[in-house]
C-alpha cells in the first residue's frame, strides 16, 4: 500500500469517527490522532503536539483539554 492510499484510509476513519464530536472538536480530534500514528515514542500529548508542527494550527492547551475533559467527565463519578 502506497503512502496515498494510508493517508487517505487515515481520513476517510477519522471523518466517520468525527461525527461524535462537534464541529471544532472534531478537527482537534483528527489532528490529534494523526499526530498519535505519526508520534514516534511514547504517547503523549505534547508529543504528538510536536509531531503535528504546523498542521497544530491551535494553542497547545486546546489538544491536553480534548483529554482533560473526557478524563474528568468519565473518572469522577456523578453528584
Amino acid at each position: 500500500m502506497d503512502a496515498t492510499s494510508l493517508v487517505s484510509a487515515w481520513t476517510a476513519l477519522t471523518q466517520q469517527l468525527a461525527c461524535v464530536f462537534t464541529q471544532p472538536t472534531a478537527v482537534v480530534w483528527q489532528q490529534i490522532s494523526l499526530g498519535w500514528v505519526l508520534h514516534r515514542g511514547p504517547a503523549t500529548v505534547t508529543g504528538m503536539y510536536r509531531t503535528l508542527g504546523t498542521l497544530a494550527d491551535r494553542h497547545w492547551t486546546v489538544y491536553h483539554k480534548f483529554f482533560n475533559g473526557y478524563l474528568l467527565d468519565s473518572t469522577f463519578p456523578k453528584m
